[in-house]
């Protein structure tokens, strides 16, 4: 079953889920997703604007990360185990413009499966070993409480980081192991302000 088949919301609410990529480079202790204007790259999104254009609130039902690189190879400047470690210590953070409803934070290990990781390591050489981590996603994280977006409100969905220290894009091509970031991923509901009373009525 899909999420979308999964949540509950009054009924003919159309649900859309809206993505947004960003790469993460040396220096990045802030990632900023679903930016105000995004590529017309449908890679690397899937909405037009934020905010959001249809003049209806939108409930965020849920959120999630993907890395956009699954398997991380040990190279002379990419160290997979101090990666994963820093992006274990970072946190999601969601605001919405006029701040109608509190802020969505929440640390990053609840969106990315950090136990669940593949560790291997072998011998590339004489001496010489090689260590390979793959990382995948928890899956999408409900809200705790009711987020929703007024009519035209733009919001912010950023990834803070304690260390902005990476590989740099030239590491990660000079190895060629693609590109390194996240995929944002939420499931937005479109609601008139009835509609918005309602699913209220249904979250007590």
């Amino acid at each position: 079953m899909s999420f979308k088949q999964s949540v509950a919301v009054p009924h003919n609410v159309e649900i859309e889920r809206f993505y947004s990529k960003a790469v993460i480079d040396n220096g990045d202790s802030t990632v900023s997703l679903f930016p105000s204007n995004p590529s017309s790259n449908k890679v690397d999104t899937n909405y037009s604007q934020n905010p959001f254009p249809e003049s209806k609130y939108h409930v965020i039902l849920g959120i999630s990360l993907d890395p956009l690189m699954k398997v991380i190879r040990q190279t002379a400047d990419i160290d997979p185990a101090y990666i994963i470690n820093n992006l274990n210590d970072g946190t999601l953070v969601l605001s919405s413009n006029q701040g109608r409803t509190a802020d969505i934070v929440n640390p990053i290990k609840d969106y990315l499966n950090f136990n669940n990781i593949s560790i291997a390591t072998g011998p590339t050489g004489a001496d010489t070993y090689q260590t390979v981590v793959t990382l995948g996603s928890t899956g999408v994280r409900k809200p705790d409480n009711l987020f929703y977006l007024g009519q035209q409100e733009s919001f912010t969905l950023e990834l803070l980081f304690n260390s902005g220290v990476w590989p740099s894009t030239a590491n990660w091509a000079a190895a060629e192991q693609g590109r390194f970031g996240i995929t944002a991923e939420m499931y937005v509901a479109k609601m008139t302000e009835a509609e918005l009373d309602q699913y209220r009525e249904m979250l007590k």
